[in-house]
């Protein structure tokens, strides 16, 4: 199957205050591992 968009959800992330940074972290974690099987 071929993918032309993503949808990532920021959601409640930027209403955290200061350890923001490791929810963020953890996404962009989430994103990569799900966008390893993604040519491109």
């Amino acid at each position: 199957m071929q993918y032309q968009s993503f949808l990532i959800k920021y959601a409640e992330i930027g209403t955290k205050g200061k350890n923001r940074y490791m929810f963020e972290d953890a996404l962009i974690k989430q994103i990569r591992y799900a966008l390893k099987s993604v040519e491109g």
